[in-house]
């Protein structure tokens, strides 16, 4: 017959050992998903080539009603987009936190011109006379070519 203290004994070393096994089954865990990370990614340090297809869209301007420089003043309506590449994160901050910036801009680029003005300037020039205002505030990296949504001169 066994005493107590064999019986105790023997589940305290069957426990140990389901604990020895599962901390070894988490040490090896640990230790492959380290080296994974590590060795098994097959990623270069050199930024990717730029393509088409990551640009997206940067809306976030939004549309915009404003009113020019005559005594009585014209309402334009514009809603200006660009691209940008997403994986650039700091880029991308700059971008969201410089919005306030690209609306007043934009108000003061349109409050400075009258809408008889507005009319005889090309829409290629009111956008790169735009970018031109933009890409003076950017730190991180330049806008290259302004899209416009909406453009309307409601008199």
């Amino acid at each position: 017959m066994k005493t107590p203290r064999e019986g105790n004994s023997r589940f305290l070393l069957f426990l140990y050992r389901c604990l020895a096994v599962v901390f070894l089954v988490l040490a090896l865990i640990y230790l492959g998903g380290t080296a994974w990370a590590l060795f098994g990614r097959k990623e270069s340090g050199e930024p990717k080539a730029r393509t088409s297809g990551e640009d997206r869209v940067f809306t976030g301007i939004g549309r915009l009603r404003l009113s020019t420089g005559d005594p009585q003043p014209a309402t334009v309506v514009v809603s200006v987009a660009f691209l940008y590449v997403p994986e650039d994160r700091a880029f991308s901050e700059e971008l969201a936190s410089r919005v306030g910036n690209f609306r007043s801009l934009t108000a003061g680029y349109f409050k400075s011109l009258g809408a008889a003005e507005l009319k005889l300037k090309d829409e290629e020039r009111i956008k790169a006379e735009l970018l031109e205002k933009y890409n003076s505030i950017l730190r991180l990296g330049k806008i290259s070519g302004l899209y416009f949504n909406d453009f309307l001169i409601i008199e």
